[in-house]
């Protein structure tokens, strides 16, 4: 994450004998006079959209943030450590048996909840008709604690899908960053991006890793409450992985701008105006990059 910090200033008024008739009557009154040109810092946040594997430093408690979205869901599996690969896991919700597994384990799938409950009951139920009846896996819907589904809501799901649990995020890891203010939103870089949005990016680009290492999990598979299953898949993803020591999986790749506007024409320039400061073989091979 990059801050920034940007300055502005108020022109300052003019004096004239108005002003000054003003500022003796504040004097006569013991009312300090505010300076009209005060600067005014601003932060800016930008937040990373990539998601990442490596380990981040151990997450801090912050604070505000009070625009909540709605609710996030992440499905997972885990497999027990042992000395018999002939038995196989026995599937259950994750909670209930986290005093029985250590270590190794799987995940397999976030939500990303927007729209009505139906969408969200018919991309689970796609995904267990499709994988999750045949390889048991455990089921974890993350909620804030605005947004989080009725009673009634969880009631229904839990009964119609086996090993589905119910968890409210914590506080640190739904809330801005530490001197972040949630009414700033409209000085922050690309302010179209509300600050739920971002909240949401923080929590699965940055945080879910230290939460699901937590819990035990090594493996996370994302997708929107709209993401369908549409047919049947008939091996295990994270077995796959393991085996052919895979550690990442995509279905269909996104290919962004990895830096600001102007960046590669701004070092073009700095070469060919410096044309010593690197060697032109290295340089020739950096632009055909």
């Amino acid at each position: 994450m990059l801050f920034y910090g940007f300055t502005r200033a108020r022109a300052k008024a003019p004096t004239t004998l108005a002003t000054l008739a003003t500022r003796r009557r504040r004097r006569a009154t013991d009312k300090p006079e505010r300076s009209r040109s005060r600067a005014r810092t601003i932060f800016i946040l930008r937040l990373s959209y990539g998601l990442s594997f490596r380990r981040f430093r151990k997450p801090y408690d912050s604070h505000d943030g009070r625009a909540r979205p709605a609710c996030r869901a992440t499905a997972s599996h885990r497999v027990p450590q042992g000395d018999e690969p002939q038995v196989q896991p026995r599937s259950c919700v994750a909670g209930r048996q986290r005093t029985a597994l250590q270590g190794d384990s799987q995940t397999i799938i976030s939500y990303g909840i927007t729209r009505p409950v139906d969408t969200l009951n018919r991309s689970l139920e796609l995904l267990y008709e499709n994988y999750v009846n045949k390889f048991p896996t455990d089921v974890i819907i993350f909620h804030d604690s605005v947004t989080g589904p009725s009673n009634v809501t969880r009631t229904q799901l839990s009964a119609a899908y086996p090993n589905l649990e119910f968890r409210c995020l914590r506080k640190r890891d739904w809330s801005l960053p530490h001197g972040l203010k949630a009414w700033q939103h409209m000085f922050w870089n690309r302010p179209q991006f509300s600050v739920g949005y971002r909240l949401m990016m923080r929590w699965y680009a940055v945080l879910i890793w230290f939460y699901l290492s937590e819990e035990g999990y090594t493996h996370v598979m994302r997708m929107d409450d709209d993401s369908y299953i549409t047919s049947q898949i008939r091996y295990n993803l994270f077995g796959f992985m393991r085996q052919n020591n895979k550690r990442y999986a995509f279905r269909q790749p996104t290919v962004d701008d990895g830096v600001g506007r102007g960046y590669n024409e701004l070092i073009d320039k700095f070469l060919d105006d410096h044309p010593n400061v690197t060697p032109p073989a290295q340089i020739e091979l950096t632009k055909k990059e």
